[in-house]
This record gives structure tokens, sequence and C-alpha cells, in this order.
């Protein structure tokens, strides 16, 4: 997978899936996170670092898209 699913659920309220941290080599879908091995604390430290903001932006960033492209000045 190339890049990170963060797709939002019907209502663009919230996450459709929360990311998580998985065993390295276990990743199977885009929402998830492979571990570094010897670094499991660390690994999912950053997981839910990852989920808690994308819970809090996403759906906000979402929202409010079509103020960051009215709000861009173009240079001459």
């Amino acid at each position: 997978m190339k890049s990170m699913d963060v797709a939002l659920n019907d209502d663009h309220s919230t996450l459709k899936n929360e990311i998580k941290t998985v065993k390295n080599g276990q990743k199977t879908n885009g929402w998830e996170i492979d571990a570094i091995t010897g670094a499991t604390i660390t690994s999912r430290a950053v997981g839910n670092i990852l989920n808690t903001s994308s819970k809090e932006w996403i759906p906000k960033i979402y929202k409010n898209k079509q103020t960051f492209s009215s709000n861009v000045k173009t240079e001459k």
C-alpha cells in the first residue's frame, strides 16, 4: 500500500476506520501501521498520535476545504 487510508465515515464526522498499529509484516489494511520490531511502545505511541490527531483534524479539514482554495492568493 502506498498511502494511509484516512477515509471519513458517511456523515464525515470521524474516520471510517481507526488508525492502529499491528505487528511488523501483518499490515493488511490501509489504516494499519507496521510496528518496528524492538520498539513496540514507540510504535504504539506513534499509532495513537496519528489516530487521535487524524480523528480530530481530518473531519475539520474536510468540512472547511472550500475555504482553503478560496483564500489562496495568486502571484502576478
